[in-house]
């Protein structure tokens, strides 16, 4: 649960974490563990008492809040203009997708592979288009586990932003093929397009752009575009696909999304952990991709199980409500 948090932060679909303090100081007597594990940590305390009878002093180490790689930046709080870009990288992870030309007013949906997609970890970066020439319209995230579980934030994306972020649930390494998408962005188009290549870029000043393999190397996310890319994976292949809620967690409404290759009545169902049906929607719909907003404000914290039914095909995957 606590990489999810910290995954809403890194999209900016929250802006701080709740209760939790940015810093916790421990007194300098106290033994540090040599291994950090849920049951070794340091004490938490809120307060060191001092009696002040002639000056003294009060020796304490101060531990960053969430700084998991050990990297945090303590200049991070100077001005803007005084901050240096980190350029460290061990090598790229670049994503590359088509490079189709668009007249004002058409859609389409970019989707993005990678060839150097061997034993990765994680990755994120800050994506930057003209938002007087493209319209962002739906995030489609991976249909194959598990690269499914990528999220992107949009809170800023009239003004041309966007984040994305993945992490393996397991803490393993994973291997996409060449051709499977890892995830996919539609726009529409208020002004004609001719090159995607030099309209979307990844952008550093929105967030780190970095990615981490199994070896904890740090690799530097680039984006290309082509006109000979192809995939024959996910709903390119014309077949049913329940894709990951975003955002997830959840704390108010959330988007769950499916693709059907062709018209038919389907059911989106929720389940609590006990099983029990807290929320469902039945109808007709018409091929292609499809999208639900479900509320989530009155639900209680927890894990939860949504499924698509259509024809055949079935479908679950799991969500988090937090509060």
């Amino acid at each position: 649960l606590d990489l999810f948090l910290i995954q809403r932060l890194i999209i900016g679909a929250a802006e701080e974490f709740t209760s939790c303090p940015a810093w916790t100081f421990v007194s300098d007597v106290n033994e540090m563990p040599d291994d950090f594990d849920a049951y070794n940590v340091f004490p938490y305390v809120n307060s060191h008492p001092m009696m002040l009878m002639e000056p003294q002093s009060a020796d304490f180490v101060g531990v960053k809040i969430g700084d998991i790689l050990g990297d945090a930046q303590m200049e991070g709080m100077a001005p803007e203009d005084e901050m240096e870009v980190d350029e460290r990288g061990d090598g790229t992870l670049t994503f590359q997708s088509t490079n189709p030309s668009l007249a004002a007013g058409e859609e389409v949906t970019l989707y993005f592979t990678s060839e150097e997609f061997e034993d990765i970890v994680s990755y994120q970066f800050g994506l930057q288009f003209p938002a007087e020439q493209l319209e962002f319209v739906e995030f489609l995230p991976a249909t194959e586990e598990p690269f499914h579980t990528v999220v992107a934030g949009d809170s800023q994306a009239a003004q041309g932003k966007l984040r994305l972020s993945w992490f393996s649930l397991d803490g393993q390494g994973h291997t996409a093929a060449s051709d499977t998408p890892l995830f996919g962005l539609r726009f529409r188009a208020l002004r004609s397009v001719d090159d995607f290549g030099a309209i979307i870029r990844i952008d550093p000043g929105e967030m780190r752009a970095e990615a981490y393999n199994i070896a904890e190397q740090s690799l530097s996310p680039q984006l290309t575009f082509g006109n000979d890319i192809t995939s024959t994976h996910g709903p390119l292949a014309a077949e049913y696909v329940l894709y990951q809620n975003v955002p997830n967690p959840v704390s108010g409404e959330t988007l769950i999304s499916f693709y059907l290759p062709q018209a038919t009545r389907a059911t989106v169902s929720l389940r609590d952990a006990f099983g029990k049906e807290v929320w469902t929607q039945t109808q007709n719909y018409p091929a292609g991709q499809q999208q639900l907003k479900v509320d989530a404000k009155n639900l209680p914290a927890g894990v939860y199980h949504y499924t698509l039914r259509a024809d055949s095909f079935r479908a679950t995957k799991s969500l988090v409500v937090v509060r």
